[in-house]
């Protein structure tokens, strides 16, 4: 089993409604995992990246706003770890996202 399949959507306690049902529909449909999937493989192949550019690399697929929000589920997952920030493209600092290693060994 991947780890990306350990993630789930999120959402805050004081998110309005509509933010609890997208979280809730993601999570049903298997969009959430199957966008964590593919941010996991693209952290792993491209690391150093930042979400503007690894959402860039989908082609379209996603925007910087999915990307942002998979990467932080996958952080908290233990399964990609933030890196020093650096300009993206837009020319706003942003932090590069690495692969997470755990005792010296990538996951």
């Amino acid at each position: 089993m991947s780890g990306a399949a350990i993630v789930r959507a999120r959402y805050r306690a004081l998110d309005p409604g509509t933010s609890r049902q997208a979280a809730s529909e993601l999570n049903a449909s298997g969009a959430a995992r199957t966008q964590a999937a593919w941010f996991l493989a693209a952290v792993r192949d491209h690391p150093g990246l930042t979400a503007s550019e690894l959402a860039q690399l989908s082609g379209g697929r996603f925007d910087r706003y999915a990307a942002n929000r998979r990467l932080a589920d996958l952080e908290r997952a233990g399964l990609v770890r933030k890196g020093e920030p650096r300009r993206a493209p837009s020319g706003r600092p942003e932090v590069t996202w690495w692969p997470a290693e755990r005792q010296g060994v990538l996951l």
